[in-house]
This record gives structure tokens, sequence and C-alpha cells, in this order.
């Protein structure tokens, strides 16, 4: 009877601490479980929307360190392509017929590029990776012009680029490198029933750095030593010289060169999407 008495009472006292457990904990637990769940899912990938009007491609992958704090690499490019929204240019009503030619000749323009950004990002809302959020960041920007065919009239002189027997068309193309240190403002949210999907908002992003630009002509006739001396005149004519801008010119028999190296300044804004696992 003893015996029965004290089984009895362990599975009373087992019941009671059982009930105790269970219920008590529970919203601990579910917390826990909760964070763990986030801790888990710390890989986001993203597609910038914005940047797909302009027929750039930009694609970042962030991954969570600690609750507040990621690191974030992305990668965009612009294919080779006709610079975007120039047929509307061409349309009615015509603009000016010296204008109208430039655009013209801006039509048949193919414009690429590559974009690589990297960077830290520091939440102040609750949970991993979301909320408000400051983002510094640093920046290679990489674009280049090319199939830019103007035609120079024997009354247009372009920078020296003038056919004594009537026209002459001219080549040109040009690269741009840029290098710059930026701070971005954003806000992300997870969306869907179990949270994995995400939008990702750039309220205002601001960089600031150096950019070196280059611009050549070829011409499709060979250049006489004295249109060559009036590249140069020309050149020497524009006074563009300044303390902030460093130039270098290049005149070559069958082609001339201008670069400059100087400030930078970029503006970012956008919207992406994306899935976190």
């Amino acid at each position: 009877m003893k015996k029965i008495t004290l089984f009895l009472l362990l599975i009373v006292c087992s019941v009671s601490l059982y009930a105790h457990v269970d219920n008590i904990p529970q919203d601990e637990e579910a917390q826990v479980k909760g964070v763990n769940k986030e801790k888990k899912h710390r890989h986001l990938l993203k597609v910038n929307l914005t940047n797909l009007l302009i027929n750039h491609y930009y694609f970042n992958y962030e991954l969570a360190i600690f609750k507040f704090l990621s690191v974030d690499v992305g990668y965009g490019m612009i294919p080779k392509s006709p610079i975007p929204y120039i047929k509307d240019m061409v349309k009615e009503p015509r603009p000016a017929e010296d204008t109208y030619e430039m655009v013209r000749a801006l039509y048949d323009t193919k414009l690429s590029g590559q974009v690589f950004n990297a960077s830290i990002k520091l939440y102040l809302g609750k949970g991993w990776s979301k909320g408000f959020y400051f983002e510094p960041y640093y920046r290679l920007e990489s674009y280049k012009v090319s199939d830019f065919h103007l035609e120079v009239d024997e009354d247009v002189n372009l920078v020296g680029f003038q056919h004594p027997e009537g026209g002459t068309e001219v080549d040109m193309s040009g690269n741009m490198e840029s290098r710059s240190f930026g701070l971005l403002l954003g806000t992300q949210w997870f969306v869907g029933k179990k949270k994995r999907f995400l939008i990702d908002v750039w309220w205002l992003g601001l960089h600031y750095g150096e950019v070196i630009a280059s611009v050549e002509g070829r011409p499709n006739v060979a250049l006489t030593d004295e249109q060559l001396q009036d590249i140069q005149n020309n050149f020497n004519d524009m006074d563009i010289e300044n303390e902030y801008v460093e130039f270098e010119t290049e005149v070559h028999q069958d082609h001339a060169k201008i670069k400059a190296i100087a400030p930078w300044a970029g503006v970012r804004m956008g919207i992406s999407i994306g899935y976190r696992f």
C-alpha cells in the first residue's frame, strides 16, 4: 500500500512539474525559437527593380553577421546596348537641325558598364537584418560609350577634325571609371507567411570620390600636319584647366584624345526585392 501511495505521489509530482514547465516558459521558448529561426536565415539575395528601367541589372548578396550588422556585396552590369530612351528624343516634335543631327548620331551609340559595391549595414530595427539601416559603402563604376559616328561638314571645325574637300566622319568613343565612398539610408522588410521574401528600399544614398574619363576621336581620313596642329591649338584654346580637374591631351595622325581626372559625386535610390534562406 505504501508503495502504491508513493507511486501515485510521484505521478502527481511529475504531472505538476510537467505542467509548470510546459505552461510558464512557452512564451520564452517561442521567442527563442523565433530568434533562432531568424538567425538561421542569414543569407539574403536581391535584385534591384528600379535599375531595370534603364537596362541596368543589379544583384546583391547580404550576410547577417549579428542581429544589427550585415555585410553586403553587389554587382551590376549594363550590356552593350543603345542609350535608354534615346529613340524618344528623335520623335516629333523634331528639335533644331543641329541638335537633331547630334541626337541622331546618339541613336546608334552603344553604352555598356559594370558596377561593384561593398558595404556594411547597421540596423536599428528589431530582428535580424530588419528595419531602418545605415549603410557605409565603397563603389567602383566603369562605363564605356562606343559606336558614336559624327559627320563633320566642311564648314564645321570639331577641335580640328575638318576635311578640306567636303566632310569627315569621326568615330567617337569614351570611357569612365570612378571610385567612391558613400552612405545610404534605407529600410528593409520581410513579407509573406514565413517572412522569407523581402523588400529593400534605398531612400537616399550619396557618394563622393574620383573619376577618370576619356574621349577619343578617330577620323576616317588621314590628318595632315596642319590639321594636327589645328587640333592641338583647339585643345590649348579650350582653357579647361582648373585646380580641381586635371586634363591630358594626345594628338596623333589617326586620332586625338582628351583625358580628365576630376572629383566625382553620385546619388543612389531604388527598390529591391529578394529572398532569404
